[in-house]
């Protein structure tokens, strides 16, 4: 993806023009163009992120789960694995698909997150779990694993989250041998 942006985009401000003959207020076309836009870029982004999720499972370092989502181990951890339900302390800095600036980090506001496993996105409360503490992860979070169609702001509807995540600390930990 070289842009980050969906063609529906650039048809915005043609569809308002175009909705004129309706006698519409403005707002009330600018209102119909946005949610045309939104739904056009929902279904573009999750074509999007089925072709690179397809391509980016076929490289030998990426792992694939039983639900999709993908994950690769940058720097591997010595420390328990969090509990399913525990509270773990993080790093991580998120981008979207087609992106290449983060549009969230701790490390730029140079302090861990602290967040509860069963409260986060379903990508993360299945792929956290599986990490070592001190481990140094790249999750590829499928938009069914992460926000769906629900538009957020800064990400869109239906878009690939790429997530590189380290796992500080474990509240709750099991010490398992696997």
């Amino acid at each position: 993806m070289e842009s980050d942006r969906c063609p529906a985009i650039a048809a915005a401000d043609g569809l308002v023009r175009d909705m004129a003959w309706l006698a519409l207020p403005r707002h009330l076309a600018s209102i119909l163009a946005l949610l045309s836009l939104c739904l056009g870029c929902a279904a573009y982004n999750a074509r999007a992120a089925r072709e690179f999720l397809a391509e980016n499972a076929r490289r030998p370092e990426v792992l694939v789960s039983e639900t999709g989502l993908q994950y690769e181990v940058l720097g591997p951890g010595d420390g328990c694995r969090p509990e399913p339900g525990s509270t773990v302390v993080i790093h991580y800095e998120t981008r979207v698909l087609g992106r290449k600036k983060p549009i969230d980090s701790s490390y730029i506001r140079n302090r861990p997150g602290t967040y509860p496993l069963d409260q986060m996105i379903a990508g993360w409360s299945e792929g956290i779990p599986l990490m070592r503490e001190g481990a140094k992860w790249r999750f590829y979070v499928p938009p069914e694993l992460a926000y769906g169609e629900r538009y957020q702001r800064r990400i869109g509807s239906n878009r690939l989250m790429i997530f590189d995540v380290e796992l500080i600390e474990a509240k709750t930990c099991r010490r398992d041998t696997a």
